[in-house]
């Protein structure tokens, strides 16, 4: 009830250009997400993206197991993007993925949506990210891995600047084509913090 409480005060009270959604825990919150969304974006079609947080970095589990079906059915399809990692992909798909881009294509074909595979825990020099559009088109984008222990919030990150840059008016490729480099930079420059003891933050200013 809080948190269909707050939503509605935000979507009555401000200008909304954009949707970000992150973790979301259980059914319960999954529900009263999807009942307050809905009916505002058919009145107000935003671009909604949405980071399915689904899996920790150290691998544990973040979404209650009948809350990742409810989400895939009913906000998937709400959204303009959706930008899960490759364990992530993994647990959409029940299978390995083998290919970011084809597990892309079956996605986007399923849910009806764009999907953003992050590349972030494959290995090699590179990190690849692989978008694919529910019209079949496919963009690869590609940055240096950089090598630091600070990564919490990565992923957060990149679908919170995409989601600006929606709000901003640019097309998905370019949203997409302007956030990574952020996060690149954003990860460089925080690359040598050293605050506690676990995965350190980005540095984004």
């Amino acid at each position: 009830a809080v948190l269909s409480a707050q939503l509605s005060a935000l979507l009555e009270d401000m200008p909304v250009a954009a949707v970000k959604i992150g973790q979301i825990p259980n059914l319960e919150a999954a529900e009263a997400v999807f009942e307050t969304l809905q009916p505002y974006l058919s009145a107000h079609p935003v671009p909604v993206v949405y980071d399915p947080v689904m899996i920790s970095t150290s691998g544990h589990p973040l979404m209650a197991p009948d809350c990742i079906g409810y989400v895939a059915e009913k906000l998937f399809p709400c959204c303009r993007l959706v930008t899960p990692n490759l364990p992530e992909t993994e647990c959409l798909l029940g299978a390995p993925v083998t290919d970011a881009e084809a597990a892309g294509r079956l996605l986007a074909a399923r849910y009806r949506t764009a999907f953003l595979i992050k590349g972030g825990h494959a290995e090699g020099g590179q990190s690849t990210d692989w978008l694919v559009d529910t019209d079949g088109s496919s963009y690869r984008y590609d940055a240096p891995r950089i090598d630091t222990p600070n990564l919490h919030g990565t992923g957060c990150t990149l679908s919170s600047a995409i989601a600006t840059y929606l709000a901003q008016g640019q097309s998905l490729e370019a949203a997409v084509g302007r956030a990574k480099p952020f996060l690149t930079e954003a990860i460089l420059r925080g690359k040598d913090l050293r605050l506690g003891g676990g995965s350190g933050p980005l540095m984004v200013f």
